[in-house]
């Protein structure tokens, strides 16, 4: 460690070596997650998905020693054992292309937070073109990863977009991977589940914005977990609504709405539902239901959390309306 220094002055910043033994450090915490799941759910095969900042040679290092399934995004280059070429990315770039194949986009209006990388985009129909390798890869010169092993063996998936619009950021992901690249059907697979880690954050954004989980300022771990257990069919609701409106956009929205639910949302925004209402013309009512103006783009998960909180609440009136007048019928008769 830097030596503290007196006289007012802020200590120094950590060593690496001695991060990458703090128990707090994100190797640590990366692992320390894998490990809880495992021991929640048994013997069964777990494939860990993760981002960029789950690639740490040590944490990769645990991975493989523990024989753990996982998809990693590569942030860096490493160093490799090859005659010809020394790192991953050399050895990538002459690589051949083993397969193609079309994805569509996502819009994304404005950055998840002002220090991302990521640019916004419009929604568009990407060419993908995939190569892959196996390689060896070398532990990096310092002193901080002693006693870890000297290498590790890993496959390495490379999907980069194919003549991208101009002016639009191309699509570039390099996966470390456990998984088999044997053949084409395998490096598909694992590209497709890479792309599910997109459907778990958009979950959790359901969760934590669209039904405001993070905002209730709860303290205690037991209405923590009441709230979770409240939230989370509903954050799964909201999902399905908006994942359906853009994947299966022409499917009737009585396959996941209520007949009460449509007849609200019928009466509530008028000339929003045809006559055989489908799940797209439904999820943009709900949104409006919420105050989603057109002019403002896609509806975000606040205005369809909000939307949907208003169409339960009025469901529920709709249901005591009609149980009501079932009462005076009976009454009557």
């Amino acid at each position: 460690m830097h030596p503290i220094r007196r006289h007012g002055k802020k200590r120094g910043k950590k060593s690496e070596r001695h991060r990458v033994k703090d128990p707090t450090s994100e190797s640590h915490k990366w692992w320390n997650l894998v490990s809880d799941v495992h021991s929640r759910v048994g013997d069964k095969k777990i494939i860990h998905v993760m981002d960029a900042e789950g690639d740490a040679y040590e944490f990769l290092t645990k991975m493989r020693e523990a024989n753990k399934t996982f998809v990693i995004r590569l942030s860096q280059d490493k160093r490799i054992e090859n005659e010809s070429e020394k790192t991953i990315y050399g050895v990538l770039n002459h690589a051949p292309i083993i397969a193609t194949r079309e994805v569509h986009l996502s819009n994304r209006s404005r950055l998840s937070t002002k220090s991302s990388k990521y640019q916004p985009r419009k929604r568009r129909l990407a060419k993908l073109a995939i190569r892959v390798s196996s390689v060896t890869v070398k532990k990096p010169n310092d002193k901080k990863y002693l006693g870890l092993t000297r290498t590790i063996a890993l496959n390495v998936v490379h999907v980069f977009e194919i003549d991208p619009p101009e002016g639009c950021e191309a699509i570039d992901w390099k996966l470390v991977t456990s998984e088999s690249i044997g053949n084409e059907e395998a490096i598909l697979r694992i590209v497709d589940i890479y792309r599910k880690r997109w459907i778990i954050e958009e979950y959790f954004k359901a969760l934590k914005t669209g039904c405001g989980f993070e905002k209730r300022e709860l303290q205690s771990y037991k209405t923590l977990l009441t709230a979770l257990a409240l939230l989370v069919p509903v954050a799964y609701r909201l999902l399905l609504i908006r994942h359906m409106s853009r994947t299966e956009k022409k499917v009737l929205a009585e396959s996941i709405l209520t007949k009460a639910q449509i007849v609200i949302l019928r009466a509530e925004i008028p000339k929003s539902l045809s006559n055989q209402p489908t799940i797209e013309e439904a999820f943009l009512a709900i949104a409006k239901l919420g105050g989603h103006i057109k002019n403002n783009g896609d509806p975000g998960w606040i205005v369809l959390g909000r939307g949907y909180e208003e169409l339960l609440i009025l469901e529920r009136g709709y249901a005591l309306a009609v149980a009501r007048q079932e009462q005076v019928a009976q009454c009557n008769m």
